[in-house]
């Protein structure tokens, strides 16, 4: 069986809508396993009707060289089956995003309907999430969905219609031009949605537009900026996030306390933390300065039902051991600090 790794924020979230599933649904997921991914995911999300979205750098083609969504029956759902692409050997052809379907077992893409020719995203998916509207809210470095609608970094998918939808003009970093190897310099990283808000953090300047040429209506916004669902507007919400690197993963509980994971070298006051927590206020976010000992790259954050907060990366530092590399850790309220969870020193490899 091929190991997918998922966020643990996400894993926790994963776990908890399927314990609300149907026994059919969550044996499917638990004992049948999900057939035929076989390159990196870096994002999942469930709707509330039991179907998995994961995102990623897997692309099925004829020759197999890019990864696959594969294993897919005649069963599957009609909705996407009469649109999404399959070679003879029963693979489906979905760009950097794919979704299962527990009941009637099997993948399919995220085509735009009318069916162009092409599915998915042109470039890696790294956040997913549920909107309220119930639309898939996705992000990463692509720039094109379904091959024909414009997009930035952030799109969202209406599983109704079918339809790709960009938001406004998107994020970008500097003029947004390919790199060497033909990906996007910007990119957006999470996603979390709260009070009708679409939060995000990446690698960006601006939305809504960028810096260079048209349209000239952009909003500068460093590494964290939010949509809002029901005016389709941009707004900047703040200063960027406090890490050391560009922010790998944002939380909200509650639309008002914000956690920001990335890299940093850690330590009280300092300007280039692991993990920040900050407060929304008047539509802006104000950075809280924590006893924050964490060193190294916090990739993951959850929190759980009965409010506490994990952590998951490769990191050093957090109290009350120091020297080893851990993976992951618990905030502990009372001492203001966080606390290891694993109780050796770490060996190779990290949670993503």
């Amino acid at each position: 069986m091929k190991t997918i790794l998922i966020k643990l924020s996400q894993c926790l979230m994963i776990a908890l809508f399927l314990a609300c599933l149907n026994q059919r649904a969550y044996s499917q997921y638990s004992q049948d396993g999900l057939r035929g991914l076989n390159a990196t995911v870096y994002a999942a999300t469930v709707d509330a009707n039991g179907n998995l979205y994961v995102g990623g750098d897997f692309v099925t083609t004829p020759d197999h060289l890019h990864g696959s969504a594969g294993g897919a029956s005649a069963q599957y759902d009609a909705m996407w089956s009469a649109y999404g692409g399959h070679n003879n050997q029963g693979d489906v052809f979905a760009e950097y995003i794919a979704v299962w379907n527990p009941n009637a077992p099997g993948w399919s893409s995220l085509i735009q309907s009318p069916f162009q020719g092409e599915d998915g995203v042109d470039g890696p998916v790294k956040a997913i999430a549920m909107g309220p509207d119930g639309n898939v809210y996705v992000g990463g470095t692509f720039t094109t969905a379904a091959g024909v609608v414009s997009v930035h970094h952030i799109a969202f998918w209406n599983p109704t219609t079918l339809i790709w939808t960009k938001l406004g003009d998107g994020v970008y970093k500097s003029c947004d031009v390919p790199i060497p190897g033909g990906t996007y310099d910007g990119s957006v990283n999470s996603i979390c949605i709260r009070g009708g808000n679409v939060y995000m953090v990446g690698d960006f300047l601006s939305v809504n537009g960028g810096p260079c040429g048209t349209p000239n209506n952009s909003i500068p916004a460093t590494n964290i900026a939010a949509w809002n669902i029901a005016s389709s507007e941009w707004s900047n919400v703040g200063d960027a996030p406090p890490v050391g690197t560009v922010p790998s993963t944002i939380v909200t509980p509650d639309g008002i306390n914000f956690y920001v994971g990335g890299s940093g070298s850690g330590g009280v006051g300092s300007t280039g933390v692991a993990f920040a927590h900050g407060v929304l206020s008047g539509g802006k976010i104000t950075w809280q300065t924590i006893n924050n000992n964490v060193q190294g790259a916090v990739n993951a954050i959850a929190i759980t039902p009965d409010d506490r907060l994990f952590i998951g990366g490769n990191f050093y530092g957090a109290q009350p051991v120091t020297g080893n590399h851990y993976y992951l850790a618990e905030w502990n309220a009372t001492s203001g600090a966080f606390v290891n969870v694993n109780n050796g020193p770490g060996g190779s490899g990290q949670i993503n």
